[in-house]
């Protein structure tokens, strides 16, 4: 092909046609330039598709991370509540002085047990590293920042902390100064070593009343989180549903 527009050129020369050679060197040029352009259009093109690509990779590996973390959070969040509940028998036992019940064996083991939800986040550390704003729907993205930068933050770092510090600086005392467990920890039987006295001893009293606020509250604070993580289930579906359909 080159051979075949040098000899033109040579051809035109010859023949003194430099008006006519000049049209067509021109012509050759924007040829060469449109040849380029077009490469460079297919090269973006093909970049395109791999980003998406990658893009929905991504989200794909995010959508199971999500999954997971819905099931997760509705684990401890029922565990939580069955703690709460218990927790709420004994101080309604203590304020109505009631006489100690078969129920509160397993009730009292439920003081110093609590759970706090693994949720995982090795994909969107993979989307921070590789830049989150490979995510192209800024919608779906603004929401996934604030689920992994701001919600599950306040449940581990705020509520699941907070609790951890309260376990080990107050429950434990507590625990180790009134109440004894089985000597055989799968009996899940825990009693005070004075009923009668608990009942009427003020601190934990005040205690018990802390404990529940605070568990009462990370049960909360995880049910509204996990509300906000099935919607961006929910967006993900979607988002990769229309990227199949596209």
């Amino acid at each position: 092909m080159l051979k075949f527009f040098r000899r033109i050129r040579q051809k035109l020369l010859q023949e003194n046609r430099f008006s006519k050679y000049l049209l067509y060197a021109i012509g050759e040029i924007i040829l060469v330039m449109i040849g380029i352009l077009l490469a460079l259009q297919v090269n973006n093109w093909n970049e395109g598709i791999k980003a998406k690509a990658n893009e929905i990779k991504l989200l794909k590996e995010l959508r199971k991370d999500v999954a997971f973390s819905v099931g997760e959070l509705d684990t401890v969040i029922q565990y939580n509540q069955v703690s709460v509940n218990y927790l709420k028998k004994i101080q309604n036992h203590i304020i109505n002085d009631l006489p100690y019940s078969k129920v509160l064996d397993t009730a009292f083991t439920y003081i110093d047990i609590f759970q706090i939800p693994y949720l995982p986040k090795t994909t969107y550390e993979t989307l921070k590293v590789r830049g989150i704003d490979k995510i192209s729907n800024d919608s779906l993205k603004a929401k996934i920042i604030s689920i992994y930068d701001f919600e599950f933050q306040r449940i581990e770092d705020d509520w699941g902390e907070w609790e951890w510090s309260f376990n080990q600086n107050t429950t434990q005392r507590m625990m180790i100064s009134h109440i004894r467990r089985s000597d055989n920890y799968d009996d899940d039987i825990a009693r005070p070593n004075d009923y009668e006295a608990l009942k009427t001893n003020v601190e934990f009293g005040n205690f018990l009343n802390v404990l529940i606020v605070l568990r009462t509250g990370h049960v909360e604070a995880m049910t509204w989180t996990r509300k906000k993580v099935e919607e961006l289930h929910q967006l993900l579906n979607k988002e990769l549903y229309r990227n199949q359909n596209d």
